[in-house]
């Protein structure tokens, strides 16, 4: 069974809000499911701790297409991530988690000659048994 990100989350599609309680509505309800994430501009702001630790979880963004050397215009899911370098990676991957289809862009990331050396934006858990990380996109990221 797939969830909405909007509709069974209640994620704000618009970049006006935090995303972080949806997220965390997921990872309390979501164990087995699928993720679907619709087409829109997702703020999640970083803090002390990850936002979500995914086992047994998938996410999965909507894509406008796929093809080799796919741009920002392809996708149409996309995390926008605030916060300082000393956060937590936003996602922690654990045993059998997926994260595909999805662009994660840190709006903050402007200067190339100072970057800020914000934390993994996918942090693999000790165990990474059957992590699927596909078809996402890493933008201004400082590592992915």
């Amino acid at each position: 069974m797939a969830l909405d990100f909007i509709a069974d989350c209640g994620a704000d599609p618009t970049g006006a809000s935090d995303v972080a309680p949806a997220l965390a509505w997921y990872q309390a309800n979501g164990r087995g499911h699928k993720l679907r994430v619709p087409a829109g501009r997702y703020k999640l702001v970083a803090s002390g701790a990850p936002a979500i630790a995914l086992e047994e979880m998938e996410i999965e963004g909507e894509m406008r297409s796929w093809r080799r050397g796919a741009g920002a215009d392809d996708f149409a899911a996309c995390f926008e991530i605030y916060g300082a370098a000393t956060d937590a990676s936003p996602f922690e991957l654990r045993k059998n988690a997926a994260v595909r289809g999805i662009s994660f862009v840190y709006p903050q990331q402007t200067d190339p000659a100072a970057p800020i050396a914000y934390s993994a934006t996918l942090r693999l858990a000790a165990d990474p048994a059957g992590i699927d990380i596909t078809r996402n996109l890493f933008v201004n990221s400082y590592v992915a």
